[in-house]
């Protein structure tokens, strides 16, 4: 070998580091640009006109995967000055030599593009383009957009294929930046609006108590702003009082719930809960977490406050007024309630029910809990026996307590004793019974009177009919004075009788005389002659005779000797 051919090999070799150092540096380059771009857009620019620039392309693009994977989403198109009316909107589609490359994951090539079959995939007035080169961007086994170039004089070399997919991977490095830069933004972003949206003040302090981190929003606890704040330096310009002990605070790592009174810089009353923690951040080394709970504590003094007057209220009733858990154990019973069952409040609250009540009255008080745990108003009327051996009658009133979710948390019970109640109602059913038996006794004496009455009625138009009537037939013009008289008599006589004495009247003689046979009887008592009683009835004697034998029948006495004016004078 010539020392000409050495000298010349060297200087090849020689020539070849130095483009390879040139190319190094370039990449080193790329490299950098990427921490120091605002985007991956511009850095994927920096990156793409460096490669370009060093293989010696006139024109390419840089473009990622769409989201559901069908086509480029170009990130920057450079034409390189060619003329190109293709709309910029057009979707480009994973398809033809770009294909290949997203789908090996490797650089490929095409030198003489226009004479290829990729042409017709062309969209009309496409850049011409003699030659195309694509360099995929691949995160892990994915591809995730290319890196093309194009028009390079000459046609692109294996040694091109190289620096572009080394140029390919930088941009990959600059999306993944990108990516994390932007979830660090976004996080950032979402940081920066909890921290300012919400009402808790967090602050940082190193172990001297000095601030290294003030939240935003301290003027909604301390009345000043975290500049204002921070002017203060020291976190003992807020609580003016050691809050923990730093022993406890070592052992544990953090105290929670701290109650703390402050004033702040406008004169304010806040009532704060505080979290201290240890931590490590920055300089910081005590992050303080104040939340302002003064709106909580003026409703728990109002609650309290209602609270006292509900137990008040409640506490002067006469009924038994409880409040029984989902577990049935009670949590509030009133001043009745303790009375009647001789308990105190403090001695009951967590018994369960069946503890206070027995066994027997918790079984009789059992499907009215079951109906009021469905969600139901419960109303009874039951007696209980308890264990010390008392029966109560109880008027009850269960009451659901349903929280916003639907669920049945416990129960109010509002029971009233009717023992007593029950007991003069019974009394009271005894006595209305006494009465519906008088009534009905009087009933039946006013129904037995009327009855009588209208016997007695019927008795004297009956009698009337029989001893009175008759004698209104008789005619006085021809009768003597004594006669007239004698009439008169009887009549007097019959209608004293007949209303003072009843049916004696009639049964003296008998009571199946005719009327005509009884005004006979009563003359012939009267001592009165067959021919006078014929004068007087204005009949013939011969009639009477008629009568007198039928009276002696009636009254039994054919065939004996007994004087018929003495007997029926016996009779009256």
């Amino acid at each position: 070998m010539t020392n000409t051919s050495s000298c010349e090999k060297l200087e090849k070799k020689l020539k070849d580091v130095c483009q390879e150092k040139d190319k190094m540096a370039l990449m080193l380059k790329a490299v950098h640009a990427i921490p120091t771009a605002t985007s991956f857009e511009h850095s994927a620019r920096f990156i793409y006109d460096i490669c370009k620039s060093l293989i010696g392309a006139t024109c390419g693009y840089v473009a990622l995967l769409s989201e559901d994977e069908s086509q480029n989403e170009i990130l920057f198109l450079d034409d390189g000055g060619l003329p190109c009316s293709v709309d910029p909107n057009l979707p480009m589609p994973i398809q033809g030599l770009r294909a290949t490359a997203y789908a090996s994951g490797k650089s490929v090539y095409e030198n003489y593009f226009m004479e290829s079959d990729w042409l017709e995939l062309m969209p009309q007035g496409h850049v011409r383009l003699d030659n195309v080169m694509f360099s995929p961007l691949t995160i892990g086994k994915k591809t995730v957009g290319v890196l093309g170039l194009a028009n390079k004089v000459g046609g692109f070399t294996t040694q091109d294929k190289k620096t572009a997919q080394s140029f390919a991977d930088i941009a990959t490095l600059a999306l993944k930046h990108g990516n994390i830069y932007d979830e660090i933004k976004e996080k950032e972003k979402l940081h920066r609006e909890i921290i300012e949206s919400i009402s808790d003040a967090v602050l940082i302090t190193d172990d001297t108590g000095n601030f290294t981190y003030i939240c935003p929003n301290t003027k909604l606890i301390f009345g000043i702003g975290s500049e204002a704040l921070a002017s203060r330096k020291n976190i003992s310009s807020l609580f003016r009082k050691e809050i923990f002990n730093r022993s406890e605070l070592e052992k544990k790592k953090e105290i929670c719930n701290i109650p703390v009174q402050i004033s702040d810089y406008v004169g304010k009353t806040h009532h704060l809960l505080v979290n201290v923690k240890i931590v490590e951040i920055g300089h910081g080394s005590i992050l303080y977490t104040c939340r302002d709970i003064s709106n909580r504590k003026q409703v728990e003094k109002k609650l309290e406050q209602s609270e006292q007057k509900f137990r008040n209220i409640v506490n002067v009733l006469p009924q038994f007024v409880a409040y029984t858990d989902k577990n049935l154990k009670y949590r509030f019973i009133n001043e009745t309630y303790e009375k009647k069952f001789g308990i105190q409040s403090q001695d009951i609250i967590n018994k369960t029910l069946q503890e206070l009540i027995g066994k027997d009255a918790f079984k009789t008080a059992k499907p009215h809990i079951e109906n009021v745990f469905k969600g139901k108003r419960v109303n009874y009327t039951e007696r209980f026996n308890y264990p010390t051996g008392e029966s109560l009658d109880i008027d009850g009133t269960l009451i659901p307590d349903i929280d916003d979710n639907g669920n049945v948390n416990g129960y109010f019970a509002v029971l009233t004793d009717i023992t007593q109640h029950i007991r003069k109602q019974t009394e009271l059913q005894e006595h209305t019974d006494k009465l519906e038996q008088m009534n009905t006794a009087l009933n039946v004496l006013i129904n037995h009177r009327d009855d009588e009455k209208k016997k007695r009625e019927n008795e004297i138009i009956e009698n009337f009919k029989k001893l009175i009537f008759p004698y209104f037939d008789l005619s006085i013009n021809d009768k003597s004075r004594g006669e007239i008289s004698l009439i008169f008599n009887i009549l007097n006589r019959n209608i004293k009788e007949i209303l003072f004495q009843g049916n004696k009247s009639i049964n003296a003689i008998s009571s199946d005389f005719t009327p005509l046979e009884i005004q006979v009887a009563n003359l012939i008592r009267e001592s009165k002659s067959t021919k006078e009683i014929a004068n007087i009835l204005q009949t013939s004697v011969r009639a009477i005779y008629f009568h007198r034998e039928n009276i002696r029948k009636k009254l039994n006495l054919t065939g004996d000797k007994i004087n018929l004016k003495s007997f029926l004078q016996t009779r009256r």
